[in-house]
């Protein structure tokens, strides 16, 4: 099972749900922050780098999870992290897309973000989370 999200509207590109459906997304479950990860420390002042935008986009993903799919979910973000930070960075994802995903406050507002994707940066991503 994969689910597509920030990460998951990011991911969404290049994702597409395995056998089994992705995990109920919904938000009726909890958003409490007693088991979620700290949110990345404010972008310094060049603007957000990849790994605080991808980790800023990841962390309202796990936010926006319901209690019963967050820790499968936390995994398998924290799986992909190192597939978007390598396809952020060897595919020159532009700034207005990092400040994009920085600027995001919920995990809904992260897929207006996709649009500024070329054709050829989603495929990066697709390649780097299929194993390619």
């Amino acid at each position: 099972m994969r689910t597509v999200g920030f990460a998951l509207t990011l991911m969404i590109c290049a994702c597409m749900p395995k056998k089994g459906g992705a995990p109920n997304r919904s938000g009726t479950g909890s958003t409490g922050s007693q088991d979620l990860p700290p949110a990345p420390p404010p972008s310094g002042p060049a603007g957000p780098t990849c790994e605080s935008a991808i980790a800023s986009s990841m962390t309202l993903s796990i936010q926006a999870a319901s209690d019963e799919n967050r820790d499968a979910l936390r995994a398998q973000l924290d799986a992909a992290r190192p597939k978007m930070i390598a396809a952020c960075h060897e595919d020159a994802w532009s700034q207005q897309l990092l400040d994009c995903l920085d600027k995001a406050r919920t995990d809904a507002a992260t897929g207006t973000c996709t649009d500024l994707l070329t054709p050829a940066q989603q495929d990066g991503v697709k390649r780097r989370l299929d194993g390619a």
